[in-house]
Order: structure tokens, then C-alpha cells, then sequence
């Protein structure tokens, strides 16, 4: 009877515990700062200590792997347990086929129904076992740190960062804010779409939307004033590409056909420096970069930094009001 009960026991703790560090782990990535760090300002202790272990994930998903593990260790003690209590006859038969029984009811109350449930109300159910966790993180803290430095070890020799996931987390979020707002009222459909367009485009490399070199119209800078006014540039209409004429190849910026007309004293006056990106930029960032150095056209260059296109302000300008939003595609667009 002791047997059953140190069983039953157990297997309850452990059970337990794999909840709210499977429910906790899901919660992490659902629940919401803005209403951490707004709790925490008035004075809530356990949305401060929330706060703070949101702010560093690693160490929050070191704990919960430890606390997981831990759990497993538990649950599968409390069946050996079990198995001995009701099956006294030496044998590996009956822990067999109690681990076949139970292993639905402990995927199901200890992973699956814990995670669907902080999935739904994250920040509530954080807030419940938060001081709990806390605790365990504390307990766990020798384990953790070794876990989280091997992860950072990993980042830094693979090159990765955490940083990238941490911003796409932030997007999501402030992504939920505004489709709450939406739904009550405070965005209009408009405003909802800009938004979404924003998002996208800040998903979304710029060399998704490069154009070639030969889509642009092109002028080489040895041509006289006169000559240019009367040329007939390669490619169709907008600002045309100055090409150096001593260094085939080599791009000197670009200039506006009508401000080559106004400008009659100057050769090539006045000449618009071509900004250059990396194609793996966010296209959000490089439209930002563009309209604050007022910026027509761009170049776009590869790791080996070669020329693989061209991007204008007008095309990115367009992703904006377009009847959807961008969405990003293994071949580069041409059109």
C-alpha cells in the first residue's frame, strides 16, 4: 500500500510538472510583453520576474528542458513503481504493457492539454505558475547555465543569434495588437492592410524585388550635354543610369532626364549617388534608408559583392498599396 500511494504520488508530481513546463515553454512565445512589462510598472512582482526570464529565453528554455526531463524521470519511476505494486511476479512483461496504458493519458494531461491551454491564455496561466517556475529556474540554475552556455557556444561557433527570432517574436506580437484593434474597431480595413504590407516587406529580402541592369535606362558619361538631350537611352522611361566611360561596367549614379534639361551648364548635373544594399537587406529597412536619402534607384550585391540588380523606390512604394501583401518566393522577380 506505501508502494502505491509513494507511486501514485509521484506520478502526480511528475505529471504536474510536465505541465507547467510544457504549458510554460508554448505560453513563452504567446504571451504578451507589452502587458508584462505594463503589469510589472504597477508593481506586479510576478509579471517583473515574468518579464525578466522573457527577456533572456535561453535561459527560460533551459529551465523548462531541465524541468521536463526531470518530470519524464518521475513519471517513469512512479510506473516502475506501479508495475511492481500490482504485478509482484518478477518480469519486464507488466511494465510493459502499463507503460502502453498510461502512455495516452500522460501525453495527453502532461504535454498536449497543458500546451493547448497556455496556448490559449498565455499570460493568465504564466502569471498563475510563474512564482513556481521562478523557483525552479532558481533550483535549476547550475544545470541551466551549463545548458545555456553550450547553446551560446553553438550561436557563436555557427555563426547564429538569437536576435533575428527575438525581432520575428516582436513582429507576431505587435502583429496579434493590431488585429485585436481591428476586430474593436480602432483600425479601419485600409490601415489593417498597410500594416500587414509593413510586416511582409519586413519578412521579405530587398533582392526579391531586384530588377535587372537592363531594365533601366543607361547613358555612358562622355556623352556631351547636347547629345544627351537628344539621346534615346536603352530601356524604357525613368532615371537613367550613368555608366563610366573609362571603366566599362563601373556605375557613377543616375540622373532625372528633366533635371538634365533644366541644368544646361553642367554635363551631368546634377548626379544622383547610387546607394548600394546587401540583397539579404529587409526590403522595410532598405525603403526606409531610400526615402531618407531620397534615393530613386538602388544597387543590390551578392556575398561576393557583384551586382545582381537594381531596385527602385517606386517598385518597394508599391508593395505597400498593392491589393496584397508581398510574400516572399524562391525565384527573384523580374517584372
Amino acid at each position: 500500500m506505501n508502494h502505491l500511494l509513494l507511486a501514485l504520488v509521484v506520478g502526480g508530481v511528475g505529471m504536474g510538472l510536465s505541465a507547467l513546463f510544457s504549458g510554460s515553454e508554448t505560453g513563452l512565445y504567446r504571451a504578451s510583453r507589452i502587458r508584462l512589462r505594463l503589469e510589472a510598472i504597477e508593481g506586479d512582482r510576478i509579471a517583473g520576474l515574468l518579464l525578466w526570464l522573457v527577456q533572456r529565453p535561453g535561459l527560460f528554455v533551459s529551465t523548462a528542458l531541465v524541468g521536463n526531463n526531470l518530470a519524464n524521470n518521475m513519471i517513469s519511476l512512479a510506473v516502475v513503481l506501479l508495475s511492481q505494486t500490482l504485478f509482484p511476479q518478477p518480469g519486464h512483461l507488466a511494465e510493459l504493457a502499463l507503460t502502453a496504458l498510461l502512455a495516452p493519458v500522460i501525453f495527453v494531461y502532461g504535454e498536449l492539454l497543458p500546451k493547448y491551454l497556455f496556448l490559449r491564455a498565455p499570460n493568465r496561466l504564466l502569471r498563475r505558475g510563474g512564482g513556481l517556475f521562478f523557483v525552479f529556474t532558481v533550483l535549476f540554475l547550475p544545470v541551466s547555465i551549463f545548458i545555456w552556455a553550450i547553446n551560446s557556444l553553438a550561436d557563436r561557433l555557427l555563426g547564429g543569434s538569437p536576435q533575428p527570432v527575438r525581432w520575428r517574436l516582436a513582429r507576431r506580437e505587435l502583429r496579434r495588437i493590431l488585429q485585436e484593434a481591428h476586430e474593436v474597431g480602432v483600425f479601419q480595413p485600409f490601415q489593417r492592410h498597410l500594416a500587414d504590407a509593413l510586416f511582409s516587406l519586413a519578412e521579405i529580402p530587398v533582392g526579391h524585388f531586384a530588377l535587372p541592369l537592363e531594365r533601366f535606362p543607361r547613358i555612358r558619361s562622355d556623352l556631351p550635354k547636347d547629345a544627351l538631350l537628344d539621346a534615346e537611352p536603352t530601356g524604357p522611361g525613368g532615371p537613367w543610369l550613368v555608366e563610366d566611360a573609362g571603366q566599362p561596367g563601373r556605375w557613377l549614379g543616375y540622373v532625372e532626364p528633366w533635371e538634365l534639361a533644366l541644368q544646361k551648364d553642367h554635363p551631368l548635373a546634377p548626379l544622383h549617388p547610387l546607394a548600394s544594399f546587401p540583397e539579404h537587406q529587409s526590403a522595410l529597412s532598405v525603403l526606409a534608408e531610400m526615402e531618407q536619402a531620397k534615393a530613386r534607384l538602388a544597387l543590390l550585391k551578392n556575398a561576393q559583392d557583384q551586382i545582381v540588380g537594381v531596385v527602385s523606390l517606386e517598385r518597394l512604394r508599391d508593395q505597400l498599396f498593392a491589393p496584397s501583401p508581398p510574400a516572399a518566393s524562391p525565384s527573384r522577380s523580374a517584372s
